[in-house]
């Protein structure tokens, strides 16, 4: 998955009532024409394209004047960035010496939205959160790791039912390469290895023929489907337009990426889309 800013209400940062007047005459917007074409702008960058206007002709005191904006807003910037910073990484620290310390005793590991695994920390880009951030998201990432694992038991059965025993490579838009997208989309601490996902397929190539039809009806009920016994999916070439359909579909949702229900609801429109006329009940 991937990932967002972390954010908090900095209490050291104040807004004074003049800030709060220059905010407000600041977003007032207006329209311009540039190169042909009406554009909307705010007042404020309306007079900071002005400044600068003035500043690359030469003039020495709007030269100051720009200069000296751009020193207040990087200082404020990095002011906040350096608070940020602190706060996750006493986060960070403080949740990996509760989850030592229940693990040290013997205890059930607590739980931490978001889990510091997930916390990345850049000196210079700031706090990034790669995972769930509340109780919601981490059961919408639990559906989707089981929706991984039924393409998987998807793949063995079919296999099964056409006599190829052996776990050879993958076809775009076969059973085991929608296991491996699927998988891609979950967060990195929640993501199946590439070991863990040959060693799963190799021990479900070994089941016998009445476990797999069983076991893959009750893997695709686990993850929030109802699949026949013994169903299939579309063949490969279908398969394969349907997931370039999904391709577009993603990157039309690219706005949304740092959300991990993004990924199950994909998921979901992804199975409304292939399975009905095949094994989907």
């Amino acid at each position: 998955m991937t990932s967002k800013r972390a954010s908090k209400d900095w209490a050291t940062v104040r807004l004074t009532a003049l800030d709060m007047m220059a905010l407000e005459l600041g977003s007032e917007e207006f329209v311009i024409r540039s190169h042909g074409e009406a554009k909307r702008i705010t007042a404020g960058e309306a007079v900071l394209r002005k400044s600068l206007e003035t500043a690359l002709k030469g003039s020495p005191h709007a030269q100051r004047q720009m200069l000296e904006c751009i020193r207040r807003a990087e200082t404020k910037h990095q002011f906040m960035l350096d608070e940020e910073i602190t706060y996750w990484r006493d986060y960070r620290a403080k949740a990996w010496r509760a989850i030592s310390a229940a693990k040290q005793s013997g205890n059930a590991e607590p739980v931490f939205f978001p889990h510091p695994d997930d916390i990345d920390i850049d000196t210079r880009a700031g706090v990034t959160i790669n995972g769930p951030v509340n109780e919601a998201e981490m059961k919408a990432c639990e559906v989707t790791s089981r929706s991984v694992l039924a393409w998987l038991y998807q793949d063995a059965l079919e296999r099964r039912l056409d006599a190829k025993g052996h776990c050879d490579g993958f076809k775009a838009g076969d059973p085991y390469s929608i296991a491996l997208l699927v998988n891609e989309g979950l967060p990195r601490r929640l993501k199946r290895s590439g070991d863990d996902i040959i060693a799963i397929r190799m021990q479900l190539a070994r089941r016998p023929k009445r476990e797999l039809l069983k076991e893959t009806k009750a893997a695709w009920k686990s993850a929030g489907q109802a699949f026949s016994r013994g169903g299939r999916v579309l063949p490969p070439e279908r398969m394969r337009q349907l997931l370039e359909g999904l391709a577009q579909l993603s990157r039309q949702r690219q706005a949304c990426a740092d959300d991990p229900r993004r990924v199950n609801s994909v998921v979901e429109e992804v199975m409304d889309i292939i399975l009905p006329q095949t094994g989907r009940q």
